[in-house]
């Protein structure tokens, strides 16, 4: 039901009937929070490779829409190719122009480890009567479907075995292995340490609900996100 409330404050007026038919009623007022991921820094850095594709006008922008999207998005943090600063990934795509339909297709590649983190593809047709707003929505669909599979997700840490922390996240089936997370004692609202400064690491294993988490420093207790 929570899934369901808007953001703040919700009314809800709850109403029972018991055997006698008596009513009776209750005003409730319910304020959901969330946290505000629009200032969170430590969102998965990554570059768009040029992509393979077909020498055509009507895609030479492909790549920068991409990146637009995401910026507006606000799941990934994208820098430019030439950009010196550090990154976590590569975004490397390839497209199919056929006809009057175009294909692309995407991999997220972990620049640690080479893994391909995600793979997502999406096609469209009618690409002659409008081809920039058609651009647009592959763009946006294919950024969707990377930010649905790889979501930002919170979780507790719970126990240490090993010397490998054990932790807890609601959605864990949404967790994959490998995952890069950052933990610390506790989050501000906007995804920023309050106590202590940032430990990153990685989801290492998935076990009957359990994940095992590998970081520099061993918290006891502590609260993570994936980035």
């Amino acid at each position: 039901m929570v899934n369901h409330l808007s953001i703040g404050k919700n009314e809800i007026q709850v109403k029972c009937i018991d055997t006698n038919n008596a009513s009776f009623a209750q005003h409730i007022i319910v304020d959901r929070k969330a946290m505000d991921f629009s200032a969170y820094k430590h969102l998965l850095r990554l570059k768009i490779k040029p992509f393979k594709k077909q020498k055509k006008q009507l895609l030479s922008n492909l790549e920068q829409k991409i990146s637009q999207c995401m910026q507006e998005r606000q799941r990934f943090r994208v820098f430019p190719q030439n950009s010196k600063s550090p990154v976590d990934c590569m975004l490397e795509g390839r497209t199919h122009l056929q006809n009057n339909s175009l294909e692309l297709a995407v991999e997220l590649f972990d620049i640690e480890t080479l893994d391909v983190i995600i793979a997502a593809n999406a096609y469209i047709e009618n690409m002659n009567q409008y081809p920039d707003k058609l651009l647009t929505s592959i763009s946006k669909n294919i950024n969707a479907r990377l930010a649905d599979a790889y979501p930002i997700l919170s979780g507790n840490i719970v126990g240490i075995e090993n010397n490998r922390m054990i932790a807890k996240v609601k959605y864990h089936h949404q967790v994959r292995n490998h995952m890069k997370i950052v933990l610390c004692d506790r989050f501000t609202e906007n995804g920023h340490c309050l106590d202590s400064p940032p430990c990153f690491g990685r989801i290492i294993k998935k076990k009957n609900g359990d994940l095992f988490v590998n970081c520099d420093t061993i918290y006891s207790s502590g609260v993570f996100l994936t980035r």
